[in-house]
């Protein structure tokens, strides 16, 4: 299964530590963050990344939007994969400040969640007790959780 891993480039190490294990886990792993060159001035290559990321959302199975530091980029996926009628998942490790953004959490197909603290305040929220949400307590648990929610 091909994954569009959505992530605030400001958050580079936990993607790629979460990244390095979808591909533990089996998946075939496409991070933005890998292909943003670090010394060309942005002009030079925004064109160039955007068109890479669509090809690669329309060639993914399911997207993964890390909710604990997502930025306007990761929203705009999290609607084009809503709007394609693809599915985009939440993974959320700390940070609840994501459900004041109805229209994205809303969009989500479902989440993913290490923490129970999360969990449970998941469960309690008004469009997110709607959606599917799993509580990932071993590594392991990711594969079976993105094959049932990517159906």
């Amino acid at each position: 299964m091909r994954v569009y891993l959505s992530a605030s480039i400001v958050n580079a190490p936990v993607n790629t530590q979460i990244a390095k294990m979808l591909r533990q886990a089996g998946f075939i792993v496409f991070l933005p963050q890998s292909i943003t060159p670090k010394l060309k001035p942005r002009a030079a290559f925004e064109a160039s990344v955007y068109n890479r990321c669509v090809v690669e959302m329309n060639n993914s199975d399911i997207g993964l939007l890390v909710l604990d530091s997502y930025g306007r980029d990761s929203a705009w996926e999290a609607g084009w994969y809503s709007g394609l009628g693809k599915p985009m998942v939440g993974w959320v490790q700390n940070s609840f400040r994501f459900a004041q953004d109805w229209m994205v959490k809303a969009s989500l197909r479902g989440f993913l969640t290490t923490n129970k603290a999360v969990f449970h305040a998941m469960r309690r929220d008004a469009i997110l007790r709607r959606r599917q949400v799993c509580f990932i307590r071993q590594s392991q648990d990711i594969r079976m959780a993105l094959q049932m929610l990517a159906r």
